[in-house]
């Protein structure tokens, strides 16, 4: 569950007071499936091989001097 299903799953808890603790319950159900999906994943991915990291070829790119952007403004009378 989202936070925000969480807030309005508990907010209709407190209005009805008879659903309040069972509504704990599930949530802390809720909660505890969350957080071993998550610790599995990442798991998973952590006993995973890292892939091959792809490097692009480094280009140098060196500059003759200047560039030439036509004529600057203080030449044109």
């Amino acid at each position: 569950m989202e936070r925000a299903e969480r807030l309005i799953v508990l907010g209709v808890a407190l209005l009805a007071t008879q659903i309040f603790v069972p509504v704990l319950w599930a949530l802390l159900g809720l909660t505890i499936m969350t957080a071993l999906g998550r610790f599995w994943r990442v798991w998973q991915i952590a006993a995973s091989p890292e892939p091959a990291i792809r490097r692009r070829p480094v280009r140098n790119y060196q500059h003759t001097g200047r560039l030439r952007r036509g004529p600057s403004r203080t030449s044109r009378h």
